[in-house]
């Protein structure tokens, strides 16, 4: 049986947060695979790969799979594919995920990178390695990309999301124990689950729009479930933490998965993220509900306490709707963990930054257990905001490893003063307790 390994950087993205989760993406990826051919998956978060190992099955790896975000993912990812074609330059290196769809052209400029898979793209890596266990042509496969007679081919016709079909997770392929995680105000055993995939709203500077487009798509609330119950019986945890970019996507769908817990009388702490104008949109009953099924915390993107702000990223909100949200939260018992954004293109920051600090001390004294998060914009490629941003001076980085140098908790915009890096630092410090983990 051909091997495949698939690779997960480690996610550095901040320093100071220890927590790292399941590497869904590659979970998803291997169970169209696993049954064909050996998957062997290696999580940098938890553990390198020797290479005396690698040395081992050079010989029998069909090809090498890499998923990375912007940020310093590139550069695990990049030091792992140099040691892969040290030790054998014929295997394919195949890099998915937010880097490849978003940057295409410059992911594949890199000498170590061969094939790139574009957006939602199990599907495609199943068709493209059964290609290349074959030996059959490439070319004509939709959402790759690839070098041809030092030119660059992209077959750029995205798998948008119509469908979040899947077959069982192979958690077996990990070991699930080691992503168990601790969190005082959700519970003792945690793991990660995505149950969804895109957003539905029109954020102007959130990548997930360059990635899934406006489409969002989840599993059933019957798959969900099972999955949960699965991860109780066999590794007994007592919470959920949903990574979806938005679990209320819609609002059903939320009401099924909880509808179908009380029917199954499954016990079960749980926390996820929703755009504010849909959590704000619920009754008092509604998040009493919430409460009542496990729900502890809820991560809402609040982004900014100053108006025009707002207006400019098209969140549909005003800072009004924050405060009615954090009140319904309260009274339901439930955490309301609220981020901000502050240096964006053509606002005063100094504003900004008084207005939104004026409304995350109205949250905190609205509930103390309410988070606040601030961070600052950073423009993305293939967000609407991104050409703004380049207009007002913003110089986007050159080359892959500048990218991996990218990093959104400090400021990478030549008008936001690195004076305020610091101020907001410890603002997050005193009102977020994962600053000082």
């Amino acid at each position: 049986m051909k091997k495949i390994i698939l690779y997960h950087p480690k996610t550095k993205h901040e320093d100071f947060y220890s927590f790292f989760w399941i590497p869904y993406s590659l979970l998803v990826v291997s169970s169209l695979i696993y049954e064909k051919y050996e998957v062997i998956i290696i999580d940098e978060n938890l553990k390198g790969i020797k290479d005396s190992y690698l040395n081992k099955i050079k010989n029998d790896i069909l090809c090498i799979g890499i998923s990375s975000m912007i940020g310093k993912q590139i550069e695990g990812g990049l030091n792992f594919a140099k040691r892969i074609r040290e030790i054998n330059p014929s295997i394919p290196i195949i890099w998915g995920g937010h880097l490849p769809t978003i940057l295409p052209k410059l992911t594949l400029k890199s000498e170590f990178v061969d094939i790139i898979v574009l957006g939602k793209g199990e599907l495609i890596f199943k068709e493209l390695v059964d290609k290349l266990a074959n030996e059959k042509n490439i070319e004509k496969i939709n959402g790759i990309g690839f070098k041809k007679e030092n030119k660059f081919i992209i077959n750029n016709e995205l798998a948008r999301n119509k469908s979040y079909d899947l077959p069982p997770f192979p958690w077996h392929l990990i070991d699930v124990h080691k992503y168990i995680q601790n969190d005082e105000n959700i519970g003792e055993k945690i793991l990660n689950y995505i149950s969804s995939l895109g957003c539905p709203f029109p954020c102007t500077f959130c990548s997930e729009k360059a990635m899934f487009g406006n489409s969002w798509v989840s599993f059933k609330a019957l798959r969900i479930i099972n999955d949960i119950q699965f991860l109780i019986d066999n590794y007994k945890v007592d919470s959920i933490k949903f990574y979806d970019a938005n679990f209320f996507g819609k609002k059903k769908h939320v009401f099924d998965f909880i509808n179908l817990l009380n029917k199954k009388l499954i016990r079960i702490n749980w926390a996820a993220s929703g755009h504010p104008l849909t959590l704000n949109s619920l009754k008092q009953s509604d998040f009493d509900l919430l409460h009542k099924s496990g729900c502890k915390r809820l991560l809402i993107g609040a982004e900014s306490g100053s108006q025009a702000s707002l207006d400019l990223v098209k969140k549909s909100i005003t800072p009004k709707t924050i405060i009615e949200l954090s009140k319904k939260l309260k009274e339901a018992s439930i955490i309301g963990s609220f981020t901000f954004i502050v240096g964006f293109p053509g606002m005063d920051i100094n504003e900004e930054i008084k207005q939104t600090i004026d409304l995350a001390d109205k949250i905190r004294k609205i509930s103390s257990l309410h988070e606040i998060k601030i961070h600052f914009y950073a423009p993305f490629p293939g967000t609407e905001l991104y050409q703004t941003a380049i207009e007002y001076g913003f110089q986007p980085p050159k080359t892959l490893q500048e990218w991996a140098n990218y990093n959104y908790y400090n400021i990478e915009t030549p008008w936001a003063d690195t004076k305020y890096q610091e101020y907001i630092h410890n603002y997050n410090k005193n009102s977020c307790k994962y600053v000082n983990l």
